[in-house]
């Protein structure tokens, strides 16, 4: 009974568990709620969970994005010889999924470093389609590429981030056309469109999922 005694102030002390990293609310108001503004255990246990799949996916993009330079050289065999550079550099990407798989949590830096990255790579494709004849027709589907990998490999942010990035990517290339950046995009306004939204209307489990 003494040692029963003794024992009992330290499990008393001992803090609770906290379950709010692992526990979603029930009903479905409660759930979208916490998908708009989730718990900070969650969002971290959430990075955790899913940093090293959205590691793997920048490094298969890196690999990836650069060998694509065959379908400039059989759209445009001529203007393929000035996109060679500007595929090259999306090895950078090979770089920045390193530094932020590797780097220490950061709620700030961490979701900036792929993101800008994914924004910066589609500027990128843009000027690639403007170096070749017909680029911006025949290669206007790979936009939708960049829309859909908030759902692909930002699994581990937020579902905030990831809209708000869906929506930066969607507008990114008809902002460069309205500034002379890209060439235009009159056939292409309806399909990136239809893309973005059909992104935001997926099943969220994707975006805001808690593994």
């Amino acid at each position: 009974m003494k040692l029963l005694a003794q024992g009992s102030p330290a499990s008393d002390s001992s803090p609770p568990e906290d379950f709010s990293a692992t526990k979603k609310p029930a009903g479905v108001l409660q759930q979208f709620r916490f998908l708009l503004s989730p718990s900070a255990d969650f969002v971290e246990k959430k990075f955790r969970d899913h940093r090293i799949f959205t590691v793997m996916v920048f490094m298969i993009l890196a690999v990836v994005t650069p060998s694509i330079w065959l379908w400039d050289f059989v759209t445009d065999p001529v203007g393929a010889a000035h996109t060679v550079v500007f595929r090259l550099l999306y090895l950078l990407i090979f770089a920045v999924a390193l530094a932020y798989g590797f780097a220490k949590r950061d709620q700030r830096v961490s979701p900036a470093m792929p993101m800008l990255g994914a924004l910066l790579g589609e500027v990128l494709f843009a000027e690639i389609l403007n170096r070749l004849d017909g680029g911006m027709t025949y290669g206007l589907a790979g936009f939708m590429y960049f829309m859909i990998l908030a759902i692909i490999g930002f699994e581990c942010f937020s579902l905030a981030l990831n809209v708000a990035y869906t929506l930066l990517a969607a507008a990114t290339p008809h902002l460069l056309a309205l500034v002379g950046l890209a060439h235009p995009m009159r056939e292409g306004l309806h399909p990136i469109r239809t893309g973005s939204l059909a992104n935001l209307l997926a099943p969220p489990t994707g975006l805001a999922g808690g593994g």
